[in-house]
Protein backbone atom coordinates (compact mmCIF):
# COMPACT_ATOMS: atom_id res chain seq x y z
CA UNK A 1 0.00 0.00 0.00
CA UNK A 2 1.12 3.51 -0.78
CA UNK A 3 0.75 6.50 1.49
CA UNK A 4 -0.07 10.03 0.39
CA UNK A 5 0.16 13.16 2.47
CA UNK A 6 -2.68 15.56 1.76
CA UNK A 7 -1.83 19.23 2.20
CA UNK A 8 -3.73 22.50 1.97
CA UNK A 9 -7.04 21.19 3.27
CA UNK A 10 -9.21 24.00 4.57
CA UNK A 11 -10.83 23.72 8.00
CA UNK A 12 -14.18 23.37 6.22
CA UNK A 13 -12.89 20.41 4.21
CA UNK A 14 -11.56 18.71 7.33
CA UNK A 15 -14.84 19.33 9.18
CA UNK A 16 -16.83 17.88 6.26
CA UNK A 17 -14.51 14.88 6.08
CA UNK A 18 -14.91 14.32 9.84
CA UNK A 19 -18.72 14.58 9.62
CA UNK A 20 -18.93 12.15 6.69
CA UNK A 21 -16.59 9.68 8.40
CA UNK A 22 -18.77 9.73 11.54
CA UNK A 23 -21.99 9.49 9.52
CA UNK A 24 -20.65 6.49 7.58
CA UNK A 25 -19.06 4.98 10.69
CA UNK A 26 -15.61 4.72 9.10
CA UNK A 27 -12.30 6.42 9.69
CA UNK A 28 -11.30 9.49 7.70
CA UNK A 29 -8.61 7.41 6.04
CA UNK A 30 -11.11 4.73 4.98
CA UNK A 31 -13.47 7.39 3.68
CA UNK A 32 -10.68 9.00 1.64
CA UNK A 33 -9.59 5.62 0.27
CA UNK A 34 -13.21 4.91 -0.77
CA UNK A 35 -13.51 8.29 -2.46
CA UNK A 36 -10.18 7.93 -4.28
CA UNK A 37 -11.06 4.37 -5.30
CA UNK A 38 -14.38 5.57 -6.72
CA UNK A 39 -12.57 8.39 -8.52
CA UNK A 40 -10.02 5.96 -10.01
CA UNK A 41 -12.78 3.59 -11.21
CA UNK A 42 -14.63 6.50 -12.79
CA UNK A 43 -11.49 7.61 -14.60
CA UNK A 44 -10.86 4.06 -15.87
CA UNK A 45 -14.45 3.79 -17.11
CA UNK A 46 -14.22 7.19 -18.78
CA UNK A 47 -11.00 6.18 -20.51
CA UNK A 48 -12.56 2.86 -21.57
CA UNK A 49 -15.58 4.73 -22.94
CA UNK A 50 -13.33 7.03 -24.93
CA UNK A 51 -11.39 4.06 -26.29
CA UNK A 52 -14.62 2.36 -27.34
CA UNK A 53 -16.16 5.53 -28.73
CA UNK A 54 -14.04 5.62 -31.90
CA UNK A 55 -14.98 2.13 -33.13
CA UNK A 56 -18.63 2.80 -32.30
CA UNK A 57 -18.54 6.04 -34.29
CA UNK A 58 -16.87 4.15 -37.16
CA UNK A 59 -19.63 1.53 -37.15
CA UNK A 60 -22.21 4.32 -37.06
CA UNK A 61 -20.62 5.97 -40.12
CA UNK A 62 -20.68 2.65 -41.96
CA UNK A 63 -24.33 2.14 -41.07
CA UNK A 64 -25.21 5.63 -42.29
CA UNK A 65 -23.37 4.95 -45.56
CA UNK A 66 -25.15 1.62 -45.93
CA UNK A 67 -28.53 3.26 -45.32
CA UNK A 68 -27.80 5.95 -47.92
CA UNK A 69 -26.71 3.35 -50.49
CA UNK A 70 -29.75 1.23 -49.76
CA UNK A 71 -32.04 4.24 -50.18
CA UNK A 72 -30.40 5.17 -53.49
CA UNK A 73 -30.68 1.56 -54.68
CA UNK A 74 -34.38 1.55 -53.84
CA UNK A 75 -34.84 4.78 -55.82
CA UNK A 76 -32.95 3.31 -58.79
CA UNK A 77 -34.94 0.07 -58.68
CA UNK A 78 -38.17 2.07 -58.55
CA UNK A 79 -37.11 4.05 -61.64
CA UNK A 80 -36.11 0.87 -63.47
CA UNK A 81 -39.44 -0.77 -62.70
CA UNK A 82 -41.29 2.34 -63.86
CA UNK A 83 -39.34 2.41 -67.15
CA UNK A 84 -39.89 -1.32 -67.62
CA UNK A 85 -43.62 -0.91 -67.04
CA UNK A 86 -43.74 1.90 -69.61
CA UNK A 87 -41.92 -0.27 -72.15
CA UNK A 88 -44.27 -3.22 -71.56
CA UNK A 89 -47.29 -0.92 -71.92
CA UNK A 90 -45.88 0.43 -75.22
CA UNK A 91 -45.28 -3.10 -76.49
CA UNK A 92 -48.84 -4.08 -75.59
CA UNK A 93 -50.16 -0.92 -77.26
CA UNK A 94 -48.18 -1.60 -80.46
CA UNK A 95 -49.26 -5.23 -80.48
CA UNK A 96 -52.87 -4.17 -79.99
CA UNK A 97 -52.59 -1.50 -82.72
CA UNK A 98 -51.02 -4.02 -85.13
CA UNK A 99 -53.79 -6.55 -84.44
CA UNK A 100 -56.54 -4.00 -85.07
CA UNK A 101 -54.97 -2.82 -88.32
CA UNK A 102 -54.45 -6.38 -89.49
CA UNK A 103 -58.08 -7.41 -88.97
Amino acid sequence: MESILVRDLTPEMVALLNEEAVRNQVSRNTLLVMMISHFAKTIKLTNASEVLLEPIEDVNRHLETLAAVQQQSSINIGRDIHILAQQVNRMIKYMYDDNIEGV
